[in-house]
């Protein structure tokens, strides 16, 4: 893992051709999301009705496919 200001960058380094390879890169703002939907999974837990389940799978799902365009966002602007 390497800081690059604000930014978390994970990367794993090829042993044959030392080719680095981003995994995840992370921002201030996607921790933010990050921890919005470790809570929505909570407050999942203690739904009963179907409708609500619904409605809060529906946002984990928005805001987790959310986060992995912001990742890929990130991602390249820090391959170029």
């Amino acid at each position: 893992m390497d800081r690059i200001g604000d930014i978390e960058k994970n990367y794993f380094k090829c042993t044959h051709c030392q080719t680095e390879y981003i995994t995840a890169c992370i921002d201030p703002s996607l921790r933010k999301k990050q921890l919005k939907v470790k809570k929505l999974y909570q407050q999942l837990k203690m739904l009963k009705g179907e409708k609500e389940i619904i409605k809060k799978v529906n946002q984990i799902n928005d805001l987790e496919a959310e986060i992995k365009a912001d990742m890929a966002e990130l991602k390249e602007r820090l391959n170029h």
